[in-house]
């Protein structure tokens, strides 16, 4: 059998705080590995803030449809 693969939830994105010095970029860690993404953080970044904002927007309709006064 085949080795069987990380499931995405277990890794964390951390987000990039260094300005312009590349060696201090975003990277994905799980436990103590850890994956830089020098070439593509922003994509990442970007991607993840899109899933926020989707979940964001999925959990106010939902508690919207509760609500019966709600606009």
């Amino acid at each position: 059998m085949g080795r069987r693969r990380p499931a995405l939830e277990q890794w964390i994105f951390v987000p990039s705080d260094s300005g312009t010095d590349p060696t201090k970029g975003a990277y994905l860690q799980r436990g103590s590995e850890r994956v830089l993404l020098a070439h593509c953080s922003r994509l990442v970044a970007d991607f993840f803030q899109t899933i926020r904002q989707i979940e964001d927007e999925f959990t106010r309709r939902s508690d919207c449809d509760r609500t019966p006064d709600c606009a």
